[in-house]
Parts: structure tokens; sequence; C-alpha cells
């Protein structure tokens, strides 16, 4: 039997996702010449398999696309969550019951989201490599799906972690895909 939909809404975005990006999608999608290649790859990304590494500047569009590909995977009946790596990292550092089933939960789900890698400081304590590294390789196990957004390219993920673990597993795990677009949070408020 299927819920109503006056006490029952259908959630349209996945879990997490941020407020502001709650509706967003690929028909809403304002595409110009740096992201409009992230796009495709993005929309490829739904019936593949390999993970993606969205890289670029600081407003680029990064979450904004993740947050889409989150939505449109949901609205396709599929679990995705969305979650902001320092914050994560902060939860999970707890190590209590509720970090536990954290964690649990996000080695689990069929999409994930992890917004912001390499923002969590600028030199990467053993604690950040060794529990996004396990985290990856988890889900990797599993055969699940990471969407991964930054604004560091692998090479200085890799320098600023100190260690090239989580960079080389990415290269070979996900696509790489660069937004030239300048910051549009700045172009916004400009116009």
């Amino acid at each position: 039997r299927s819920p109503c939909r006056e006490c029952c809404p259908v959630v349209l975005s996945a879990v997490g996702v941020p407020h502001e990006f709650v509706d967003a999608r690929f028909a809403n999608y304002r595409t110009d010449q740096g992201n409009a290649s992230a796009l495709s790859k993005a929309r490829a990304f739904l019936d593949g398999d390999r993970d993606l590494y969205l890289v670029g500047g600081v407003g680029a569009g990064k979450t904004r696309l993740a947050c889409t590909l989150a939505n449109e995977w949901h609205l396709q009946r599929r679990y995705a969550r969305f979650v902001r790596v320092p914050r994560l990292l902060y939860e999970l550092q707890a190590g209590d019951e509720q970090a536990r089933e954290l964690e649990r939960q996000l080695e689990s789900v069929p999409l994930l989201v992890l917004d912001d890698i390499g923002a969590e400081r600028e030199q990467s304590s053993d604690y950040t490599r060794r529990t996004i590294l396990m985290l990856y390789e988890e889900r990797g196990d599993r055969g699940l799906r990471t969407v991964w957004t930054s604004n560091k390219s692998l090479s200085e993920l890799s320098a600023m972690q100190n260690d090239d673990r989580l960079a080389s597993r990415l290269g070979g795990r996900a696509d790489v895909v660069r937004l030239t677009t300048g910051d549009q949070r700045v172009m916004r408020r400009v116009k």
C-alpha cells in the first residue's frame, strides 16, 4: 500500500542536502563554458559504475552539482546521502555509539556525497587520513558509489595529506571532473 501524499509527502531531495539545494535538478542547472563538460559527465554518472571527483575553485558550483546528482539519484528511488567532510570528521571523532552508527550508515548508503574534502585543515592529521581512507575503502569493497567535491586536485590532496593512498584510490576509481566557472556566489551578489 502506497502512502497518501497529504499525510506522507514524497521527499524530493536526498538526505542531508543543504536547504539551498533541495530543488537542484538537471532541469534547472544553468550551464556555461566552465561547467558544461562537468554537467555532461555528471549525467553519465547516474548510469555508470565509477565514482566522481568534482574539483574547482571556491564557488564554482561543485556542491550544487553534487547535490543535483544526489537528488536525481534519489528521484530514481535510490537512497543517497550528502555530508560535509569537516563536519563528518568532527562527528565521528566522538567515537561513541552514535558515531559508530553514523559510520555504519555511511559505509552502506548506495550513493554518498562527501563535500569539501581537503577543507578540514591545511595539514591533514593521522585521524583524518585514516578515517576518510577506511570509509572509502569500505565503500569500494561493497561496490558503492561516491561523489567527492574539493577545491584541491588529487596531487594537491595527496600533498596536503602527506600520503598518496587516498588520491591513488580516487584516481583509480573516480572520474576527475574540473569545473572552471568563477565564484558564482560573488557573481550573484554583484548583479
